[in-house]
């Protein structure tokens, strides 16, 4: 099994990576529509001013770009670095649009650590930083199994940006369904555990608006299959202080394609917890029959069949899938949102009712309904019925003694003697 820590096709949400698996730049057919999909790039757009990074930096200078002429080619100057006073870095985990990420172990704890570091293209724009500053408060702030947990936001003496994560070791959902699909006795517990975690988040007012089955990490604890749930780079947090700060621009598209809800596709910025339900019926329908609902050769299709085609059923592309599963998933993937279940636990709970043979894989989540307790059973110790047994015998002897005791004596019946009988008369 390999050793990870967030897949970086999970840390970076630049449409590069996407549009690999849906086909040629949109740009190319569609014009009118690049401008408005290069909006996805996290490097553009207005974010934090220096002073609320400098805060997170505990003192540090603010971060600043390197030019990349002062790295010589071939070499990374992250390697061996000790980052924070703290973490020492080893080596590269993975890659990708947002950064890098690195292997590094605690120098006091020996303990090692997931560290991802923006990458110095990134870290030149506030937005950037300001998404890994919100994913840190965000994952750090929900307190779930199933959620990466995050240590640290930091920056550097000389304006390097780094977030530190536990390290996971396993792999992505995403690299396990390149084996193909997974039958109904693996996939529903995985997704009963990313509705949990997603409840839990969407209870504390957050939604993630990009689950994808690369931003779902699997690892193993105690012989179960357990699902870490990554990157809250763009979530949305339902508080007063995200109007401070604009995460999204209004008419800015934010998520993957391939699993981004209708009402995302559309640049609706009211988007609510209904989105990630959306999305974890995607993920489902793919763990399911191998592949996602809606392809197409450029963003501009995948996006309108979001908002107008109908999904095919499950049952069309794998006959396994039983009717009641194939219709929970399809009323998740409804185009309205209010045609959807109204939140994380009533999908699982419909899923569970669905498929009752198939139970979560750990105990009782929190989005599903708690099983009916067990009526107490009495397991008195044998010891101690023996010890109330003698007790009881004694009580008795003793309540018997109180009785004779106490009971007036008998009356006593004396024989009353006859009468005597006279002599019987001579005989004449």
């Amino acid at each position: 099994m390999s050793e990870k820590a967030v897949s970086e096709e999970a840390a970076s949400e630049e449409p590069t990576s996407d549009d690999d698996r849906a086909g040629s730049d949109p740009g190319d057919e569609h014009p009118a529509l690049a401008e408005t999909l290069t909006s996805l790039n996290p490097a553009e757009g207005p974010g934090l001013d220096a002073a609320t990074v400098a805060a997170f930096a505990a003192g540090r200078s603010a971060p600043r770009v390197v030019p990349e002429r002062e790295t010589p080619e071939g070499e990374d100057p992250i390697l061996g670095r000790v980052l924070g006073g703290l973490y020492q870095v080893e080596h590269r985990l993975g890659e990708g649009g947002m950064g890098t990420v690195y292997r590094a172990n605690h120098v006091h704890l020996n303990r090692p650590f997931a560290v991802k570091v923006l990458s110095e293209r990134v870290a030149s724009s506030q937005q950037a930083v300001e998404r890994l500053l919100q994913e840190a408060k965000t994952a750090s702030s929900i307190e779930h199994d199933n959620i990466v947990d995050v240590v640290s936001f930091d920056v550097t003496d000389d304006g390097r940006v780094f977030l530190v994560m536990e390290l996971l070791r396993g792999e992505s959902l995403a690299d396990a369904l390149d084996h193909g699909p997974m039958p109904l006795e693996r996939a529903l517990p995985l997704a009963y555990q990313v509705a949990d975690a997603l409840q839990a988040a969407h209870d504390a007012g957050v939604i993630h608006r990009d689950l994808k089955p690369e931003n779902v990490f699997l690892v193993r604890k105690g012989g179960i299959e357990f699902v870490k749930v990554l990157d809250f780079g763009i979530s949305k947090v339902q508080s007063a202080e995200a109007e401070e700060v604009r995460m999204t621009r209004t008419g800015q598209l934010v998520g993957t394609p391939l699993y981004m809800s209708p009402e995302q596709s559309r640049g609706e910025t009211d988007v609510d917890h209904r989105a990630d339900v959306y999305a974890l019926g995607i993920v489902l329908y793919e763990m399911l029959t191998g592949d996602p609902p809606f392809e197409g050769t450029n963003y501009f299709q995948l996006l309108w069949k979001h908002g107008n085609e109908p999904p095919q059923p499950l049952r069309k592309r794998a006959r396994t899938v039983p009717k009641p599963v194939d219709q929970v998933v399809l009323r998740a993937l409804a185009k309205r949102a209010d045609e959807r279940f109204a939140s994380m636990s009533a999908f699982a709970a419909a899923l569970l009712e669905a498929a009752p043979d198939v139970r979560p894989s750990l105990p009782t989540p929190t989005s599903l309904p708690p099983a009916p307790p067990e009526l107490p059973v009495s397991r008195t110790p044998r010891g101690l019925l023996l010890a109330l047994g003698a007790v009881a015998l004694i009580a008795v002897g003793f309540g018997a003694s109180r009785l004779f005791r106490d009971a007036p004596p008998a009356p006593v019946h004396v024989a009353t003697p006859a009468p005597p009988v006279p002599d019987a008369a001579p005989a004449p």
